[in-house]
């Protein structure tokens, strides 16, 4: 008997090992979507930081680009 309980736990032993290892599967999987998804979503925040600061900067240059029209035309009297 005592070699039959042996070989019973050693059999339950392995399946706990095939869940773990599918569990681990599972997981690896999981991270490596998760991972996927950090760095598109890095990559666009990235993005519309570029395009705001590209329109920021481009208004800021129009909003000069006026001002100083403006300072001309009055310092030479066209109004």
């Amino acid at each position: 008997m005592p070699n039959n309980e042996l070989l019973h736990r050693l059999q339950i032993a392995e399946k706990e090992l095939q869940i773990q290892k599918a569990t681990t599967k599972n997981a690896l999987k999981v991270s490596i979507f998760i991972g996927i998804f950090c760095v598109f979503a890095v990559a666009l925040n990235f993005s519309i930081l570029v395009t705001l600061a590209g329109g920021i900067a481009g208004t800021d240059k129009k909003l000069n680009s006026l001002l100083e029209n403006h300072e001309n035309k009055i310092h030479h009297n066209e109004y």
